[in-house]
C-alpha cells in the first residue's frame, strides 16, 4: 500500500473519531452545564450544517493549496477545539466551539475522497473507498469507548484534553515523517482560475444527468439511513430490552457498518458500484420491514448488525458512483458537491424522520424508512438504463468545448 493511502487512512480515523467524541460527549457536558435538548441539538447539528457549508469552498482550496495541507490544517483546528472545549465554562463558549471544531471536520471528506480517487488505479478503486470508509468507522467505534472510560474515571473535560493530544500528536508527524512536496500535493492541479469563476462551472454539473441522479440517489437514501442508528435505540427500548442489551445492539450495529464498508467496497470493484448500491439498498428495506415485527433478542441482534451494513456500507457506494460520473480533472467539484448534498441530507433527515416518529410513531417511521431504501434505487435504475451511459468516466474529451469558453 502506498504513504499516500496509509496517511489518508491514519488521518480519517482521527477525523472521524474526534468528531464522534464531540458528539458522544454531549450528554455529560448537558448534565454539568444544565443544557437543554434544544440547546443540545443546536450542537448536534453543527456537524451536517458546516459541512454542507464549506464542502464546495474545500474543493477550490484543495485546488489551490494542496490537499494534504488543507487536512493536517484541518487537524489542528479540531484538537484546538477540543483543548477550548476542555476550558469551555458555559453554553455560548461551547458553542462556538463545536462550530469552529466542525470546520476541520466539514472540510474534510470533500478533499480526502479526491486523494483517494487520484491516488490509485480506477480498477481498485471501490475497494480502496471501502478501506478508507471501514477505517473512519474504526474511529468512531474506538474513540468515543477510549473517551468515556476517561470520563468515568477523571471527566468529560479530560477526556477532551487527551483526544486533543492525540490529534496533535500525530500532526507532528507531518514534520518528522519524510514526506515528499509531491505527496502533500498529491495530484492537485494548480490553477489560476479565481473562485467566482471556479463557482460560475458548477451549475454546469447540475445540468448532467448522470450526476444528478446520483445525487438524488444519494440524498434519498440519506433520508432512508441516517436517522435509523438514531431512532434504533427507541424502537428496542420500547420492546422491554434493558440498556445493557442495547449496548450489544449498538456495537453489532457498529461492526455490521465496518464489515459493509470493507465488502461492498471490494463488490464494487467486482459487479460495478450500481448493482452493489441496488442490491444494498433492496436488502436494506427488507431488513427494516422484518425489523418492525421481530421481537427475538438473537434475531434482533442479527438486524442491528445488518442493517449496520446496509446504511453505513453504501457509504463507499456512492463515493465511486460519484467518481465514475466524470472525468478526474472534476473530481474536486464533484466531490464537494457530493458533500454539500450529503451535509444537507445529514441535517434534514433526522428532522423528517423525528416528525414522523412524533406524528405516527417509532415503528412507521421505520416503514418509511424501507419506502425510501426502497425508492433509492430507481435512480440507479435509471442509470442502468440509460443506453448512453458507460462505467467510464465522462467529460474527457468534451471538457475543453466546456470549459474553455
Amino acid at each position: 500500500m502506498n504513504m499516500i493511502l496509509i496517511i489518508l487512512y491514519v488521518l480519517h480515523f482521527f477525523n472521524d473519531g474526534i468528531r464522534t467524541v464531540f458528539l458522544s460527549l454531549l450528554p455529560f457536558i448537558a448534565k454539568e452545564l444544565h443544557l437543554s435538548f434544544t440547546q443540545v441539538g443546536f450542537l448536534g447539528a453543527s456537524l451536517g450544517a458546516i459541512a454542507a457549508i464549506f464542502s464546495i469552498p474545500a474543493g477550490y482550496l484543495a485546488l489551490q493549496i494542496g490537499g494534504f495541507r488543507i487536512l493536517f490544517f484541518a487537524l489542528l483546528i479540531y484538537s484546538f477545539g477540543a483543548i477550548g472545549l476542555g476550558f469551555a465554562p458555559n453554553f455560548i463558549v461551547i458553542a462556538v466551539l463545536f462550530y469552529s471544531a466542525s470546520v476541520g471536520f466539514g472540510v474534510f471528506h470533500t478533499i480526502a475522497n479526491i486523494l483517494v480517487a487520484r491516488s490509485i488505479d480506477k480498477a481498485q478503486l471501490g475497494r480502496r473507498m471501502g478501506d478508507f470508509a471501514a477505517l473512519g468507522d474504526t474511529g468512531r467505534v474506538l474513540m468515543p469507548i477510549a473517551a468515556i472510560f476517561i470520563v468515568s474515571h477523571f471527566g468529560w473535560r479530560e477526556a477532551f484534553f487527551a483526544v486533543a493530544g492525540l490529534g496533535l500528536i500525530v500532526y507532528l508527524f507531518r514534520w518528522i515523517l519524510p514526506l515528499k512536496e509531491h505527496i502533500v500535493h498529491v495530484k492537485t492541479k494548480k490553477s489560476n482560475v479565481s473562485y467566482g469563476e471556479w463557482l460560475r462551472e458548477l451549475p454546469f454539473f447540475f445540468r448532467q444527468r448522470k450526476l444528478l441522479l446520483v445525487i438524488a440517489a444519494g440524498m434519498i437514501d440519506n433520508l432512508a439511513s441516517n436517522p435509523i442508528f438514531v431512532f434504533l435505540p427507541f424502537l428496542l427500548l420500547g420492546r422491554g430490552f434493558s440498556t445493557g442489551m442495547l449496548g450489544i445492539f449498538i456495537a453489532a450495529f457498529f461492526i455490521g457498518s465496518l464489515f459493509g464498508k470493507f465488502f461492498f467496497g471490494r463488490g464494487v470493484d467486482i459487479f460495478g458500484s450500481r448493482k452493489v448500491f441496488i442490491g444494498a439498498e433492496l436488502s436494506m428495506a427488507i431488513t427494516l420491514l422484518v425489523l418492525t415485527v421481530s421481537y427475538n433478542f438473537f434475531l434482533l441482534l442479527g438486524i442491528s448488525l445488518l442493517l449496520g451494513a446496509f446504511t453505513r456500507g453504501t457509504l463507499p457506494v456512492i463515493s465511486t458512483l460519484f467518481a465514475k460520473v466524470v472525468h478526474e480533472d472534476h473530481y474536486e467539484k464533484v466531490f464537494a458537491i457530493s458533500e454539500t448534498m450529503s451535509g444537507i441530507g445529514i441535517t434534514i433527515a433526522p428532522i423528517i424522520a423525528g416528525l414522523i416518529a412524533d406524528t405516527f410513531g417509532v415503528v412507521v417511521f421505520f416503514y418509511c424508512a424501507a419506502f425510501f431504501a426502497v425508492a433509492a434505487t430507481l435512480p440507479i435504475f435509471a442509470l442502468l438504463r440509460d443506453s448512453s451511459l458507460k462505467e467510464q468516466m465522462i467529460l474527457s474529451e468534451e471538457k475543453a468545448a466546456i470549459f474553455d469558453k
